[in-house]
C-alpha cells in the first residue's frame, strides 16, 4: 500500500486528480502522510476540512484511504509545525509535565565510616552498596539512602540519581511509557478522527499508521510510574539494582529485569480502535502499525 504524502496544496479538485491517477494504475488503496511542505496546518480546520472532502472523493471512487496519525514522525507528539514557539508538540504543550525524562547518574567511591558527600541532599534518590576486594558489587548490600547515610567499614560505591531532559530518536520528547500522555495524545488525533470521521470507519477508511522509532531517550530510561510497575511486577525496589546495569556483582539476577520496562503506547491505542469497532493486526515493519478500523 503506498504512502501518500500530503507535502503541497491540498484541494478537493487536486485530490480527486490523485486519487483518479492512482485507481487508473491499479491502485485502490494508500495512506495519507502529512509531510514537510504541506499548506495545511495539520490538526487544524482547514486539514479537517480537506481530508473529509478526500474522504468522500475516496468513497465515490470506491478508494480506500486510510493515514498516518503524525505529521511526519515519530507519532505521540500531535505536531504543529507552523507554530510560532519552540515547542511543536501539541501534547507537550498542554503538559509539559509529559517531558520524556532520563536519570543522570554520578558516582563517588566512599570509604566508611565517613560523612555522606553533600551532594546526596540535591540527588532525586541514591543507591549505595559495598565493593568487594575484586571490585565488585555486593548484592546484598544494595540500598536506597538519603543524607543521613552514614557507611560502616569498608569501601562503598554511592551512586546519585537526578531527572534530566531527555530527547530521543528524530526529536521524540514526549514520554510514550506514560499511560496519561498517550492518552492525551490519542484524544487529540484519533478522537477527534473519531468524532469527525466515524461514519467512513471500517469501510472507506480501514487502517491508520503508526510510525515512531522505540526509542525513550538516553540511558537511564524513566517514567513517572516506573518504580510502582516494577515493584507490583518482580516484589522489589527497582532503584535499589539500578547500579547493577554497569557493574558486575557476584551472582546476582537482578541486572536483567531492569531492561524489562512496560509499554504503554500502541496498548491503549489498539484499546481506542477496539472501541471503534475494529481489531489488530500484526505489525508490518519495525517501526510502523497497522491498526484496522
Amino acid at each position: 500500500m503506498p504512502y501518500w504524502y500530503w507535502n503541497g496544496r491540498i484541494t478537493p479538485a487536486e485530490t480527486r486528480r490523485q486519487i483518479q491517477a492512482m485507481v487508473d494504475q491499479g491502485v485502490y488503496q494508500a495512506v495519507v502522510f502529512p509531510w514537510d511542505g504541506m499548506e495545511l496546518r495539520y490538526l487544524s480546520e482547514d486539514y479537517w476540512t480537506q481530508f473529509g472532502a478526500a474522504l468522500e472523493i475516496a468513497r465515490e471512487l470506491k478508494f480506500t484511504l486510510n493515514f498516518a496519525d503524525e505529521y511526519d514522525w515519530p507519532s505521540g507528539h500531535a505536531w504543529d509545525v507552523k507554530a510560532n514557539q519552540p515547542e511543536l508538540s501539541r501534547v507537550l504543550l498542554a503538559h509539559p509535565e509529559y517531558r520524556m525524562m532520563r536519570l543522570k547518574y554520578t558516582e563517588a567511591t566512599v570509604d566508611g565510616p565517613a560523612a555522606t558527600p553533600a551532594r546526596l541532599q540535591h540527588a532525586a534518590f541514591a543507591v549505595a552498596g559495598r565493593v568487594n576486594a575484586t571490585g565488585q558489587l555486593e548484592s546484598g548490600t544494595l540500598q536506597v539512602v538519603n543524607a543521613n547515610w552514614k557507611p560502616s567499614s569498608g569501601r562503598w560505591l554511592l551512586t546519585s540519581y537526578e531527572l534530566v531532559p531527555a530527547t530521543g530518536g528524530h526529536n521524540t520528547r514526549v514520554d510514550l511509557l506514560n499511560p496519561d500522555a498517550v492518552d492525551t495524545y490519542i484524544e487529540m488525533v484519533y478522537g477527534e478522527y473519531a468524532r469527525r470521521f466515524s461514519q467512513y470507519f471500517g469501510n472507506t477508511l480501514q487502517l491508520t499508521l503508526a510510525d515512531h522509532e522505540g526509542s525513550y531517550g538516553a540511558p537511564i530510561a524513566y517514567t513517572p510510574r516506573l518504580w510502582d510497575v516494577f515493584q507490583k511486577r518482580h516484589g522489589y525496589d527497582l532503584r535499589a539494582v539500578l547500579p547493577l546495569l554497569v557493574h558486575d556483582s557476584a551472582g546476582d539476577r537482578h541486572a536483567q529485569q531492569v531492561k524489562r520496562l512496560p509499554g504503554y503506547h500502541f496498548a491503549p491505542l489498539r484499546q481506542f480502535l477496539y472501541r471503534q469497532g475494529g481489531g489488530v493486526v500484526p505489525p508490518s515493519q519495525t517501526t510502523a502499525r497497522h491498526l484496522p478500523l
